[in-house]
């Protein structure tokens, strides 16, 4: 099934089908997030990996909540859905032992590491 066909089904009022995360995926932000607003909704697939879900949504195995950085850079061909309701946000940390962050080097990668999560924000953050 065409892959935008489905989304406007699901624009239409369709009622979805989801592809989630695995029980052992309890942690992550967005397995809470969906629990919370599509707990009572069918899924038809269950991973942990994100990549995977991308490419069940591809195979039209249903809808996941997927990072536009996965999608951009992993499954091109995948529509955008809106969904009601906030989604969650994302934090990126960069951790680096105090000692270590006056070496020129790792502080040359720490900063360029910053400046290219700024600048690809909007990929990272939703």
């Amino acid at each position: 099934m065409h892959l935008r066909s489905i989304a406007s089904r699901l624009n239409a009022g369709e009622s979805p089908v989801f592809i989630g995360f695995d029980e052992k995926s309890e942690f992550v932000a967005e397995a809470k997030w969906l629990e919370r607003q599509f707990g009572d909704r069918r899924f038809s697939f269950r991973t942990s990996s994100q990549t995977t879900q991308a490419a069940a949504a591809r195979a039209s195995y249903g809808i996941a909540l997927l990072p536009k950085y996965v999608v951009e850079t992993h499954e091109p061909r995948l529509v955008e859905i809106t969904l009601k309701g906030n989604l969650p946000g994302r934090d990126v940390w960069l951790i680096i032992r105090r000692d270590l962050t006056k070496i020129p080097r790792v502080r040359a990668v720490a900063d360029y590491l910053i400046e290219l999560f700024r600048r690809q924000r909007r990929l990272l953050a939703s």
